[in-house]
Order: structure tokens, then sequence, then C-alpha cells
């Protein structure tokens, strides 16, 4: 058993080493915005990718040494071993835990189970950390794409294998004019040809040995087996789609990589390599089994109901096309705990679960309003509109407000300074009343973190405008209160117009129904 050697970096007397089982099992003690270091004894090279991460290796005679960091995400995180062939030795599951100035490790699974059931699309994001999710609903991105691609892709590669190896045919009839020696069947049709031409009665008549007449035909039935059936065709069909989403993730990806780094983010540039090689050899595969024999000899490509009624009865078949749908499904309602997707950062979850809670407690303190929701052209670009005849109040996530020198003339939204997109904001407006809120999630507690994040209250406060209105308050959301306490006090709010709200599952949910209450009170 390639079981891996692992010890916490800088851990100190508490850095007590563990070990790293190989797939099913599941290894705990890693924790997030910390370092390790995973030893092998083995002979042969060897090499270790996390997240499709190259790790950098230092051999020591037959023990190989890796460093690895988690950084912004907890969850599961797969890994694999591979020889200099690249043939997989051994894969993990590493479960990462949050940082422990975050929330504990309980929470932030009441955090993503909440999320799930609310919004499973929400966690989706390009981290090495992965969930299960299920396999109903529409949502795709290049993530989920890519995490499908690379789950069944090969798999699916192998049954089209299978398939081409023993393909399946049918016996087709035709009718040819042959030549005297080329006839091996006749029937009632051809008979009644010969009796209709004379050259043809004439050479039946003739004796053996008297030579052949010169341009006698006969009309003959001929059956020959045909690989152009409904079941390839259906199948080449699924290779074609394949290959486009191939294409379009390998775009994509790059698209992403180009982008300008984000320091909270886990980069995907180390990533991009190790994907782009696994698409690229995914594509290849298909592309040369599309050119071979059977799928070589169709003329077009369609489904229809009597090919799925060849695939479904014939268990190859079945397999590759089952695959191939299973590589290109979008969805990731429910749960399969055999399928693990990347998910978003851990703060970015929580900024996303604190949106879905603020939206909650206002529909608590406004029941009789009619609430739609919509969302924009990116997935976490939502709002939430809730009205009646003399109340309207929106919650918006990640709203933009752009700079003062760029803002279209009657954009109610804007910063008088430079553009800012601040979390969660809470727009109200009555007959004789109206005003702004604005949340900003962070998910850190500490107190040097906490007085750190409140320099964004203090900015959000001074330089946000609607309508021309500044933010009645600018407030702060974090897992766990204690940080500094002065700050989450209601006579500071109140005084100060900024401060902090600690909110987490089973914490602080009542108190944001009350802050809301009082700060919505002119409505």
């Amino acid at each position: 058993m390639l079981a891996l050697s692992v010890v916490q970096d800088g851990g100190g007397d508490s850095a007590t080493p563990f070990v790293a089982l190989p797939h099913p099992a599941v290894t705990g003690g890693f924790r997030e915005a910390a370092s390790y270091s995973f030893t092998l004894e083995h002979p042969g090279a060897c090499c270790l990718i996390v997240d499709d991460v190259v790790l950098e290796v230092h051999v020591e005679g037959s023990r190989h040494h890796w460093s690895w960091e988690p950084r912004f995400f907890a969850g599961t995180v797969l890994a694999e071993l591979v020889d200099e062939r690249g043939a997989q030795l051994a894969s993990y599951r590493l479960d990462v835990a949050p940082a422990p100035d975050k929330l504990g490790q309980a929470f932030f699974q009441q955090v993503v189970e909440e999320l799930r059931l609310a919004a499973p699309e929400w966690l989706l994001g390009a981290e090495s950390a992965q969930q299960a999710f299920g396999e109903s609903g529409s949502t795709m991105n290049v993530h989920l794409a890519f995490a499908r691609l690379k789950r069944f892709g090969f798999a699916y590669l192998g049954a089209l294998k299978q398939v081409r190896a023993r393909p399946l045919s049918v016996l087709r009839s035709e009718r040819r004019l042959v030549p005297a020696h080329g006839v091996r069947r006749i029937d009632a049709r051809t008979l009644r040809a010969v009796v209709r031409s004379p050259a043809a009665a004439t050479e039946i008549a003739r004796q053996p040995g008297h030579g052949a007449s010169a341009g006698a035909l006969y009309d003959v039935p001929v059956s020959h087996e045909d690989l152009d059936t409904p079941a390839h065709r259906i199948l080449l069909s699924g290779m074609f789609a394949v290959m486009r989403r191939i294409r379009w993730v390998q775009e994509e990806l790059a698209r992403v990589d180009s982008r300008r780094p984000d320091l909270a983010r886990t980069a995907m540039a180390p990533r991009l390599p190790v994907r782009t090689k696994l698409l690229g050899e995914l594509e290849a595969g298909l592309l040369a089994i599309s050119r071979s024999s059977p799928f070589s000899k169709l003329n077009h490509r369609e489904t229809t109901a009597a090919g799925l009624n060849v695939i479904s009865s014939h268990p190859a078949y079945a397999r590759a096309y089952r695959l191939g749908w299973q590589a290109l499904r979008a969805g990731i309602e429910g749960v399969d705990a055999d399928e693990l997707l990347s998910v978003s950062p851990t703060w970015e979850i929580y900024e996303r679960w604190c949106f879905l809670q603020i939206v909650e407690a206002v529909q608590t303190l406004y029941p009789g309003l009619a609430w739609t929701r919509k969302t924009g052209s990116a997935l976490d670009r939502v709002s939430v509109l809730g009205k009646n005849d003399g109340l309207t109040i929106q919650v918006h996530l990640q709203l933009g407000f752009a700079a003062v020198d760029q803002r279209t003339e009657g954009t109610p939204f804007y910063s008088i300074s430079a553009k800012r997109r601040p979390d969660i904001v809470v727009i109200w407006q009555s007959h004789c009343a109206g005003g702004m809120l604005v949340f900003d999630a962070k998910y850190r507690v500490a107190r040097n973190y906490v007085l750190e994040a409140m320099e964004s209250a203090h900015l959000y406060k001074d330089s946000l405008r609607w309508n021309g209105i500044r933010p009645a308050f600018a407030m702060l959301l974090v897992p766990a209160g204690g940080g500094v306490p002065r700050l989450e006090e209601p006579d500071f709010h109140a005084e100060h117009k900024v401060g902090v709200i600690a909110l987490s599952p089973g914490l602080g949910r009542e108190t944001v129904v009350s802050f809301l209450n009082n700060a919505l009170a002119g409505s």
C-alpha cells in the first residue's frame, strides 16, 4: 500500500506525523493556510499531483519528498501518485478543515449544506477543495465541465473502443445486375427476368464448355452487412458533442488563466498544463475513434428512437452512451458522494451564505411583499426584490458602484471615488423615506483581521451613493464574535453607523433580524 507520511511544517510540538492512505480512505488532519510535507518510500520515479498541480519533488535515495499548502479552501482535495510514464499508482482524498481563525469545520459544513439546498451553483468554483454534488439541474460552468470530462472522459473512451472492437451490423438486401458467374442466389423476380430475356434463356440452355453469351446480366438479390446503423450514428453524435465540449473548456480555461491574478484565490496557471494535456489526450483519442470503423462508414449523425432502442438492449453500447452523457451533463442538485466537484474559496462561500441570511431576515420582517429574484450576467450578481403598493426592498449581491467619473447619466448607484463592489446591499424605498445598508462579509475573527477589515466598512460608508444618499450603516459580518467586542455593541453601531455583527449557523440570526428591523424602521 502506497501510504504517504505527512507532517505539518512549522507546527512545533503539535506537528505529529500522520499517514494519508489511498482511496477509498479519506485522510483528515489538514487545515487551510498551513503547509505540509509528504514523504514516500518508493523504489522507482514517481510524481505527486494535487488538484492537477505537479508538486516539486526532492529525492533522497528511494525517499520522495513533496511540500503542499492549502490556501483559501476547505473540503476534500484529490491527489494522484503517478509513475514516470504517467500511469496512476494511487489516489488520495485529503480533507482540509477551515483555518482556526475562521469558522470551525462543523459550522462550515453546515454553511455548505444550507447553501447547497438554497443555491448549489454558488458552491462551484475553481479551488482545489471539492464537495459532493448531485446530477440534476441545469447549472454549468467551465470548472464543472472540466471535472465531468476528467471523471468520465477516459472511461467513455474505453467504452467506445469496446464498441469499435465488436460493432453491431445490419443485414441489408438489394438487387444487382451481375454476369452468370456472379449469380449466387435467384428468386422469382430473377426467373421472370430470365423468361423475358432471350439472351439469358439462351445462356441457360447452353451446354457447359460452349462459352458464355456476351453481355447477359441477371437481376439477382444480394445481401451484405452494413455498419451504417442508427446506434452508431447516435454514438458518433455523442463523440462530436464531447469534442465540442473539450474545445470550449480549453478556450475557457485559457481565458480564466489570462485574467489578472487574484491573491485571494488559488491561481489557475499551475494547474493549466496538466489539464491541457488531459483534455488534449482525450480529444485525440475521440478523434481517432471517430475516424475509424465503424464510425468512419457513417453518412451522417443523428439521434433516433430506433438507435436508442438498440443501444438500450446492448450492454457495451449502453455503457458508452451513458458515460458520454455523464461527461456532458449539467446540474449539481442533490448529493452524490462519488462525485466531487471544485468549490469556491471559503470566504466566498461564507459571503454568499450571508446574503441568503440577509434575504431571509428581510423576508421574515416583511412577509406581505411579493418577492422576485433576478440573476445578472455573472453567477454571483443576484438581486432579490420585494414589493407592494407602498414599499420596495431590494437585496443585492455584488452590486457594482461605478467610479464618479465613469458614472452613466441616470445611474442610481455610484461611488464618489473609485469603482466599488460591496458584498451585500439593501435598498428600501417607500412614499416618505428611503435608504441604503451595506454589509461586507469577512471570513476571519481574530482581532487584527477584524480591525483591518473595518477599513472596508469606513470606505463604503463614505464613498457609496444611491440617488445621492449615503449608506445609513456599513457593517461587517464575521463568523464569530469576540474579536473586538466593542465593535459588536448596538450603541456603537447607533453612534458611528459602522460595526460588526457575528453571524454563523446558530449564531446571530436574531441579531441580524433586530438590526434590520431598527435600520428599516423609517420605511
